[in-house]
């Protein structure tokens, strides 16, 4: 089991991507689906995260999946909110 804030982004991130997803071209739903199903038995597993190579994200992943792993990048690194601290003028200081 995930702790809840990373079960909570897996659950956003899931629910978006497969909305993203259900047009579709039929010969893209089985590989898509067949990759979920080896991430969630990873889960189950209890293996959590794998590697990305160099040569993978350069050679198999589209401009598209290279933008969107970037975005998701940047959403997963960002400070929890509840850390950012304000000024009175609504500036953020550096927590």
């Amino acid at each position: 089991m995930l702790v809840p804030d990373m079960r909570q982004l897996g659950d956003v991130y899931t629910k978006v991507e497969f909305r993203q997803h259900k047009d579709a071209k039929p010969q893209f739903v089985e590989e898509f689906i067949n990759q979920w199903t080896m991430y969630c038995e990873d889960i189950e597993k209890g293996h959590i995260g794998k590697g990305i190579t160099e040569d993978l994200l350069e050679n198999d992943l589209s401009a598209d999946q290279q933008m969107q792993l970037y975005e998701l990048m940047k959403e997963t690194t960002k400070p929890a909110p509840q850390f950012a601290m304000q000024d009175p003028f609504g500036q953020k200081k550096p927590s």
